[in-house]
């Protein structure tokens, strides 16, 4: 008997020097190993555009933080267009940051999704269908 644990890592932002910012960076791919890692967080400088790749290739459930400083709805938009073999572990997310804009970042990058001519479906995948089953939602 006992609660059965998962963990998400990040690396905070705040307070860390490049070399512990490095450091822990590297130290990362070890922690995702463990089976009882399921996601990685914010881990700093830009959770968008820096370190998308980073989190793509790691094979842990990736969220586009949508944020007007941080990742646009358009650039959330390419990143999830140019990933079609990863859509399936691709959430989005808003941020409201210090603009307060955010509550609507999900649906600019569905528009601009669609606008590029990404198929319904696949549009629902990263918006609906991931957090779903990721959060295990009891939800049709």
């Amino acid at each position: 008997m006992g609660i059965n644990c998962f963990a998400t890592l990040s690396v905070p932002f705040c307070g860390l020097n490049a070399e512990g910012f490095d450091e822990c960076l590297r130290e990362l791919p070890e922690y995702l190993k463990e089976d009882r890692v399921v996601g990685i967080g914010e881990i700093g400088l830009d959770t968008g555009k820096n370190t998308v790749d980073l989190r793509l290739n790691s094979g842990a459930v990736t969220g586009l933080s949508v944020c007007y400083d941080k990742l646009t709805a358009e650039e959330a938009a390419e990143i999830v267009i140019n990933n079609a073999a990863k859509r399936g572990r691709i959430m989005l997310g808003s941020e409201l940051g210090y603009g307060g804009a955010g509550h609507l970042s999900v649906v600019k990058v569905a528009w601009a999704m669609k606008m590029s001519g990404l198929a319904k479906e696949e549009i629902e995948k990263v918006t609906w269908d991931n957090p779903k089953r990721f959060f295990n939602l009891p939800v049709k």
